[in-house]
């Protein structure tokens, strides 16, 4: 059953690398930065699962050190939350070798090389949300978000680029754009979108956007093009 976590509990688990502390209605937030030790994480799962109370976890990770403890599997039965910061080249194939079966939203923030697989989210049934800022895809599989039943939203990006930012970017900037590089994929996207209109309507402001690729000569043009109305304000290339 949920309890309460007492200050020394807490000032027991923190570290120069990770951040424990309690939110809202009881949910133990574990927040591990880039340099997080195995060791450590080790003993904070452990000592997590042995006091046998059942609150929810918010997870958010810089390193995909954390999935490589042994004793992240003592608590993954309890992640509601998982938020990736900074994380490069992602797999969805992580999702087939860990056990999250109570997750609800997924965040990327400042991800990119995110590859989304088909058959990656058939565990994930409780997925409400999926959120990226600042993030770009390298391959978003057809019909992988039919694999999740309880999805309710998609939130693709929070950036808003104009024609004059586009012409000075360059492809280290591209990280902040959320980028489709397969125009089949993006039309699919679109199409789906389109027919679940309860996935894009908690917020009213914001639309997508079809950018038809870095460099090119008709990007004034697309631009202007506005597609369909989303949560965000995204910027998508289809090549």
């Amino acid at each position: 059953m949920e309890g309460t976590f007492s200050k020394h509990e807490l000032a027991a688990w923190n570290s120069n690398t990770c951040c424990v502390s309690v939110l809202g209605a009881g949910v133990l937030s574990i927040h591990c930065d880039v340099h997080v030790e195995k060791d450590h994480l080790t003993e904070v799962f452990k000592d997590i699962s042995e006091t046998g109370r059942d609150n929810p976890l918010a997870v958010t990770v810089a390193s995909m050190t954390v999935f490589e403890s042994e004793a992240f599997a003592l608590i993954s039965d309890k992640v509601i939350t998982l938020v990736l910061q900074g994380v490069t080249n992602f797999h969805s194939s992580l999702f087939s070798q860990i056990k999250l079966p109570n997750l609800v939203h997924l965040e990327f923030q400042g991800c990119h090389g995110i590859t989304l697989a088909k058959g990656d989210f058939v565990t994930l049934n409780h997925l409400r949300t999926i959120v990226m800022k600042r993030s770009g895809f390298v391959e978003f599989r057809q019909n992988v978000l039919e694999e999740m039943p309880c999805l309710t939203f998609i939130g693709l990006a929070m950036e808003v680029v104009t024609a004059d930012q586009w012409a000075t970017l360059d492809k280290q900037d591209w990280r902040y754009l959320q980028l489709l590089h397969c125009s089949s994929e993006m039309q699919w996207l679109r199409v789906y979108l389109k027919e679940r209109p309860s996935l894009t309507s908690r917020y009213s402001a914001g639309h997508i956007w079809k950018f038809k690729g870095y460099g090119n000569d008709s990007f004034h043009e697309s631009l202007n093009q506005r597609e369909l109305f989303l949560s965000y304000s995204v910027c998508c290339s289809g090549v």
